[in-house]
């Protein structure tokens, strides 16, 4: 055998081979993607139950794509799975420290489980990165009146109504958070202006009434409930 032919056959062998084991890797590797891809399809096509085992063996697979975890988080969101969809977004944070919106996930499901605290440290790292947001300060208000940490609620508040002035239902929080505060003159004139602008509104008037018996007007708090009721409107 010539110099020439065993260097054709040692030149065949390897190329041989190395279509195996190019042929290997890719079954190995492909198969995340091909799982990724099928749970992504069924995740858009809001059959998350289905979607939910595709991608977390696509995850447990080595496929470390943000996206991947927060359609599995958000699956389980979808199918109620609270718990798991709280370990997934935790584990994506950890993974991307200054992801939005499992920040945004996360927090608001601290706070449906009555975690404030946890929630506000959440909430709080978003507000650093957009101070103007004002999703993320009306969620830390609402959690601030919560842990009854007033005085940080009401300066929220207090931004959120200077930048939407007419917006009665920031103006009511904000009132009741005076009420809690024991601030009743400052509710008063906030439930005045809104029934001022809104007079058939029985929330604020119910709230008003509310917030004049607890100050020590009760016969003024009755005549509130009644109108609230219907009898003068």
């Amino acid at each position: 055998m010539t110099v020439k032919t065993k260097q054709y056959l040692a030149f065949t062998v390897i190329m041989v081979l190395t279509m195996v084991l190019t042929t290997a890797a890719y079954r190995l590797t492909g198969r995340k993607w091909i799982l990724y891809r099928n749970g992504e399809s069924l995740f858009f096509a809001e059959r998350f139950p289905e979607a939910i085992p595709l991608l977390s063996q696509a995850i447990q697979s080595g496929v470390q794509r943000p996206e991947a975890a927060l359609y599995l988080a958000d699956a389980f969101m979808a199918t109620l799975k609270f718990e798991d969809a709280m370990s997934v977004y935790q584990a994506l944070i950890c993974q991307v420290p200054d992801h939005e919106a499992a920040l945004w996930r996360l927090s608001g499901l601290y706070e449906q489980f009555g975690q404030f605290q946890d929630a506000l440290t959440i909430a709080d790292r978003l507000l650093k990165k957009n101070p103007k947001d004002a999703s993320v300060m009306l969620r830390m208000a609402r959690l601030y009146q919560n842990i009854q940490s007033y005085t940080q609620a009401e300066n929220l508040y207090r931004i959120l109504v200077s930048r939407v002035p007419n917006f009665v239902h920031l103006q009511m929080e904000l009132a009741e958070t005076l009420t809690l505060q024991k601030k009743y003159t400052e509710a008063a004139l906030l439930y005045q202006d809104i029934l001022t602008n809104h007079p058939h509104d029985r929330s604020a008037r119910i709230q008003l009434a509310r917030m004049l018996f607890w100050s020590g007007r009760p016969d003024d708090a009755i005549s509130e409930y009644s109108m609230a009721l219907g009898e003068n409107l």
